[in-house]
């Protein structure tokens, strides 16, 4: 199995954990997330308070695709970077532009508005819409940095 394989797999699971996650949001489920102060919500069939984002997904399902973008585009830069022997070029078009082989990425991860993940050709940064910003990982739960950051 390919590298590129693996990676588009990655992605995949994270699109389905979101969907999956804003399946069970009206289902009546409830989400792992404790409520911070004005984290908006929905209510559920049974009335139970489900944290969500300005897209209407939930945090948990957003913060962990975060994570596992990040770890997709990682997991991109160290194959990039093991086949070329130096890190790639600044941006997104090494990891989702057309080659022999096919894109490492088919699309870059995109956190709808809420957080973005760049490359600036020496560090990976996850820049929460609101938060702070993770620089070289997804961040920290504590204090809350990058997709843990994000609200």
């Amino acid at each position: 199995m390919s590298l590129a394989v693996v990676v588009v797999s990655v992605l995949v699971l994270a699109v389905l954990a979101v969907g999956v996650a804003v399946g069970l949001r009206g289902a009546g489920t409830t989400g792992g997330d404790a409520l911070a102060p004005g984290t908006p919500t929905t209510t559920a069939a049974r009335g139970s308070a489900t944290p969500t984002t300005a897209p209407g997904i939930p945090l948990g399902a957003l913060r962990a695709s975060c994570v596992a973008g990040v770890r997709a585009v990682r997991t991109a830069l160290d194959y990039y970077t093991s086949l070329n022997g130096m890190a790639p070029p600044a941006g997104t078009a090494w990891a989702t532009a057309a080659s022999p082989s096919g894109p490492l990425l088919q699309s870059w991860p995109s956190g709808h508005g809420t957080y973005t993940i760049s490359w600036n050709g020496a560090v990976l940064v996850v820049a929460p819409a609101h938060g702070t910003a993770a620089s070289g990982s997804a961040g920290t739960e504590s204090p809350p940095t990058g997709c843990y950051a994000v609200h």
